[in-house]
């Protein structure tokens, strides 16, 4: 069920302008953070990579540059509109969406070499981030990598008001919760380790990649 304090999921306009509004509330730095990400995520081209909140396929389809005819890209979205678009998008054999609520189990398991999640387990409360991240641990092999792109830790009150007044329109409750935790701890807690953190825009935006234990 969707939860009304997040902001996560989008619907209507919203969905079916998604990529032009990221890239005007960032001032144009959203492609070339993404592409920086996915640069820095050195992918082998015949990873399994299952991309969370997948949207409009625009990640998808830039990470399939980096993969050959036995890499293998799965959306995970639930908005029709956006995962129309992903559908009209990545035309490529190995690469698909389905609908699925990542707060759910994953139809999954020991599968996926690596997760890409970029800018959605910050809407989530900390309880369903926690469901989120187990979700995720139990779909990757042993040795599987997750890549976190979302917002860094930093203080909130300490920012400059542009930046304040930035983030109190575009974000719900939960994203001041997420960029206060330990990102360490939150997955480490979870049973990965060798936790990495990459500032892609200092600490506002970062990429965190930790790899499944066992």
């Amino acid at each position: 069920m969707e939860d009304k304090i997040s902001r996560v999921t989008i619907h209507g306009f919203m969905a079916k302008y998604y990529d032009t509004i990221l890239n005007l509330i960032t001032f144009g730095k959203y492609p070339g953070l993404l592409n920086k990400a996915i640069e820095i995520m050195n992918l082998k081209s015949d990873e399994k990579i299952l991309d969370i909140g997948a949207g409009s396929g625009r990640n998808a389809c830039l990470m399939h540059n980096y993969l050959n005819d036995n890499g293998e890209i799965l959306g995970f979205d639930i908005e029709p509109v956006m995962i129309h678009q992903f559908k009209k998008k990545c035309v490529f054999d190995n690469t698909k969406i389905e609908k699925h609520d990542i707060i759910e189990p994953f139809p999954y398991v020991d599968y996926f070499d690596r997760v890409f999640i970029s800018f959605v387990i910050h809407g989530f409360s900390r309880e369903n981030r926690k469901i989120i991240l187990k979700n995720i641990n139990k779909s990757l092999k042993k040795g599987g990598k997750i890549s976190i792109f979302d917002y860094g830790n930093f203080k909130f009150e300490s920012q400059p008001f542009f930046i304040k007044t930035i983030f109190k329109i575009a974000e719900c409750p939960y994203a001041f919760e997420y960029i206060s935790d330990d990102r360490e701890k939150m997955l480490t807690d979870i049973g990965f380790n060798n936790v990495k953190i990459n500032e892609l825009a200092g600490k506002y935006v970062t990429l965190t990649t930790a790899i499944k234990n066992s």
